[in-house]
C-alpha cells in the first residue's frame, strides 16, 4: 500500500464517527477507483502507442535488413533505423541467418514506461516489448511472361514503351544469384502464338507447305522428259510399284519450274495415288529421271544421304502403271515462315499443351492492313517471334524482347493458353526434349515442377492492349496471293471466321480459372486499353491487387510493380 493512500484511510477515519464522515470515505474511495481506472486508461494507451511506434520500426528495419539487395551488413541496418528513430537504446537483440536461398533476419526491443497513475496502485513503470522475424527467401519460380504483340500496339509507339519496361521486369526477377532458380519463359501473342519449330514438331503438327519443296534431285538440263517414281508397297524397304509419268512440259508457269521435280514432286506422288491406289500413302523410294536430251539418272528419296546427287538403283521389277503429266493440275502454295498449329476449344479446358497428335498449321496470311516499317506479315507470329522457352539469362531474354515484332490479330486467349501450359507438370517430357535440342538450359530440363511443389511458385504475368477478337482464316488457306493481300483487301468470299469473339472469351477465361485452381498467381496489364479489354484482364487476375490499369507513362511501373510482388518480403511471425 502507497503512502498516499495510508494518507487517505488515516484521513478517512478521523470523519468515520458520523453520517457525513462515513460519505466523505465513500466519496473518497469513489474518486480514488475513478482514478485508478481513468490513469489505467491513460497508461496502457501511453504503453500501446509506444510498442506500436517500436513495433513499426522493427518491422521496417527487418525487412530493409533480410532484403538480397541490401550491401550493408544486416545488423547495422536495423540499429540504423532505430537511431533514426529516436529508439536506440530499446534496441536489445539482432541475429542474421543466411543460406543458400535467402536470408532471415530477426530482432527484439523493449524498455520500461514510467507510469503517470498506476504509480497509486504500486506501479510505477510498464515493460514494452516486440520482436519480429523478416525473411526475403528464394524460391523456385516458374514464370510465364505473355505479351501482346499485336498490331495496334504501334499506335502512340505502345511496343517502344513496351520493350524496356519488360526488359527492366527481366532485370528486376532475375537477380544473379537465382540463375538456376528462376526461369522466365516469354510468350509473344498476335492473332495467334507460335510455340516454335522444334514444339511445332512435337506436338505433330503438319506443315502446309511440306510439299513446296524436297531436296532429292537437281535442276535438270535442258529439261524433264519423264519421270518413274519407285514405291515400297508392303512396307519391307523393297520397291515393289512403280509409276512412270510421260509428256513433261517444255516450260514453265507462274511459280512453277517445270524441269525443278523438288518443286512439285510432294503434289506429283499425291496425284499418282489419286490415280494409282496402290500407291497411295505408300513409301518412296526414289525417282529415275530422263531428260530430253537422253540422260536417265536415279535418285534415292527414303534414306536419301547425298541430297541432290545421283545414286545407284536398286534391283528388282516393280509392277508400272503410266500416266500423262497433262492430268496432273499443279497448285502453287505460299511457303509458311511461322508454326502456329490449330487448337480446338476443348484445348482451353486443359492446362497442359496440346496433346501430341496431328495438328493442322495455320496459314500464312494478314487480315487487316500492315503497317510494313513496324510490322511483318502473319496472323501467326513468324518463327523469330516464337515463344522463348525457360531461360534465366538476362541478356538472352532481354534481346529477344528487343527484337520482337508485330504481327496481326489479338488471339489473348491462345497466349494464356501456353502461358499457362508451360507451367503445367504434365509439360515436363516437352521441356526435356527442347533441352534435348538445346532450347532450355540443363537447370530447367525437369521443369515444370509439380502443382504442390512447396518449393516452387508459378506466375502468369500477361499484359494486353485490346479487347480478343474473332479468329477469320482464308476460305483458300494455300492461296499465294495470301502473302502479299489482306483478307480485308480480297473479296469477302476469301475469308470465314472459325471462332467468335464470344466464343475466344470462354476460352480465355476457362484458362485463367484453371490457373488459379492450380495456384498460379495471374498478374494482369490492360495498357492503353478500353473498358472491355480491362474487364477481360480484371477477371483473369487473381484479385484485385494483381491487376493494373497503364498508361504510356506508368507501364514501366505496372511491371517494376509485378516483379516487386514476385520478390515481395514476408514478415513470418
Amino acid at each position: 500500500m502507497t503512502k498516499k493512500l495510508r494518507c487517505l484511510i488515516r484521513a478517512a477515519r478521523s470523519f468515520s464517527k458520523d453520517e457525513s464522515g462515513v460519505l466523505v470515505i465513500f466519496s473518497l474511495f469513489l474518486f480514488v477507483i475513478m482514478l485508478l481506472v481513468g490513469g489505467l486508461s491513460v497508461d496502457f494507451l501511453r504503453v500501446e502507442d509506444q510498442r506500436t511506434k517500436m513495433q513499426a520500426t522493427l518491422d521496417r528495419a527487418i525487412l530493409a535488413a533480410a532484403d538480397l539487395d541490401e550491401k550493408r551488413p544486416a545488423k547495422e541496418v536495423v540499429e540504423d533505423y532505430f537511431d533514426r528513430a529516436g529508439l536506440k537504446d530499446y534496441l536489445k537483440d539482432v541475429k542474421v541467418y543466411p543460406d543458400i536461398t535467402g536470408r532471415s533476419v530477426t530482432a527484439e526491443a523493449s524498455f520500461d514506461l514510467d507510469t503517470f497513475f498506476l504509480r497509486l496502485a504500486g506501479v510505477n513503470s510498464l515493460a514494452v516489448s516486440t520482436n519480429g522475424a523478416a525473411r526475403e527467401h528464394i524460391e523456385k519460380s516458374e514464370i510465364s511472361l505473355v505479351l501482346d504483340i499485336s498490331g495496334s500496339m504501334r499506335f502512340d509507339d505502345r511496343m517502344g514503351d513496351l520493350k524496356p519496361a519488360a526488359k527492366n521486369f527481366v532485370e528486376q526477377v532475375l537477380k544473379p544469384d537465382v540463375a538456376d532458380l528462376v526461369s522466365i519463359s516469354i510468350i509473344p501473342y498476335a492473332g495467334q502464338t507460335n510455340p516454335g519449330r522444334t514444339m511445332f514438331d512435337y506436338l505433330g503438327g503438319i506443315r502446309r507447305d511440306a510439299v513446296v519443296t524436297t531436296n532429292h534431285f537437281p535442276m535438270i538440263s535442258p529439261n524433264i522428259s519423264n519421270v518413274v517414281t519407285y514405291f515400297d508397297t508392303n512396307a519391307d524397304g523393297k520397291m515393289d510399284r512403280s509409276v512412270t509419268i510421260n509428256y513433261f512440259p517444255t516450260s514453265g508457269a507462274t511459280n512453277f519450274i517445270s524441269n525443278d521435280l523438288d518443286v512439285f514432286f510432294g503434289q506429283l506422288v499425291a496425284f499418282m495415288g489419286t490415280k494409282v491406289s496402290a500407291v497411295s500413302g505408300k513409301t518412296v523410294i526414289g525417282a529415275q529421271i530422263k531428260s530430253t536430251s537422253g540422260t536417265t539418272k536415279y535418285y534415292a528419296v527414303a534414306n536419301n544421304t547425298n541430297g541432290e546427287t545421283a545414286d545407284t538403283k536398286p534391283s528388282g521389277t516393280p509392277t508400272n502403271s503410266t500416266l500423262s503429266f497433262n492430268d496432273f493440275v499443279y497448285k502453287p502454295i505460299l511457303s509458311v515462315p511461322s508454326s502456329c498449329i490449330e487448337i480446338g476449344g476443348d484445348e482451353f479446358t486443359s492446362t497442359g499443351l496440346p496433346g501430341k497428335g496431328s495438328y493442322e498449321q495455320v496459314p500464312h496470311f494478314m487480315n487487316w492492313s500492315i503497317d510494313k516499317p513496324t510490322m511483318d506479315w502473319g496472323w501467326c507470329p513468324e518463327d523469330d517471334t516464337a515463344i522463348m522457352y525457360a531461360q534465366s539469362d538476362i541478356a538472352t531474354l532481354q534481346t529477344y524482347i528487343e527484337s520482337l515484332r508485330m504481327h496481326d490479330g489479338t488471339g489473348t486467349h491462345y497466349g494464356m493458353k501456353y502461358g499457362l501450359a508451360l507451367l503445367d507438370p504434365a509439360s515436363q517430357p516437352a521441356f526435356a526434349h527442347l533441352n534435348s535440342k538445346g532450347e532450355i538450359p540443363a537447370a530447367f530440363k525437369d521443369r515444370p515442377a509439380a502443382w504442390d511443389d512447396v518449393h516452387t511458385a508459378k506466375y502468369v504475368v500477361l499484359m494486353t492492349d485490346g479487347i480478343i477478337t474473332e479468329q477469320v482464316r482464308p476460305t483458300d488457306p494455300d492461296a499465294v496471293i495470301n502473302g502479299t493481300k489482306e483478307l480485308q483487301n480480297q473479296a469477302s468470299s476469301k475469308r470465314k471466321n472459325i471462332t467468335t469473339a464470344d466464343q475466344n472469351v470462354s476460352s480465355f477465361d476457362a484458362s485463367c480459372a484453371a490457373a488459379k485452381a492450380n495456384g498460379v498467381v495471374v498478374f494482369t496489364i490492360a495498357y492503353e486499353a478500353d473498358s472491355t479489354a480491362a474487364g477481360q484482364m480484371t477477371k483473369c487476375a487473381s484479385g484485385s491487387g494483381y491487376f493494373f490499369e497503364a498508361s504510356r507513362d506508368n507501364i514501366d511501373e505496372a511491371f517494376s510493380a509485378i516483379a516487386g510482388k514476385i520478390n515481395q518480403l514476408r514478415l513470418t511471425q
